[in-house]
């Protein structure tokens, strides 16, 4: 796929998020406007941040800043290899200071921190 077929691709699963959140609160009698995103970083490596890989993330924080402003409540980026703190120290320029706070970055050896993560967030273990 190239760049902006990923970036419709995205657009289209927040719409879908969007709709199931629309239909599940309706279901509990309650706006849902928040959501959880994981993201699994295993296997990531310096040579995967190439210009070319560097401008389509900051172009896909971009769009999900502009179009779906307001509607994350925490990711977290699990298996993150060292060298991705780098690249967050980057990425995270372009980030408002209440969306940095809402991002926990978890190494391989952090799933204690992700179980007890999710257990605040009301997420069950077999939701991973």
């Amino acid at each position: 796929m190239d760049k902006a077929a990923v970036l419709r691709h995205r657009v289209q699963i927040m719409e879908a998020v969007g709709h199931l959140k629309r239909r599940e609160g309706g279901r509990r009698g309650y706006a849902l406007y928040k959501h959880i995103w994981v993201i699994d970083l295993a296997g990531l490596k310096v040579a995967h941040f190439t210009g070319d890989v560097r401008d389509f993330v900051l172009d896909l924080v971009k769009l999900c800043k502009e179009k779906y402003t307001d509607t994350l409540w925490t990711m977290w980026l699990v298996n993150a290899p060292l060298v991705f703190r780098a690249v967050w120290a980057m990425l995270s320029r372009v980030l408002r200071r209440s969306t940095q706070e809402k991002i926990m970055i978890l190494g391989g050896s952090d799933m204690a921190k992700l179980k007890e993560e999710m257990a605040t967030a009301g997420v069950g273990a077999d939701a991973m």
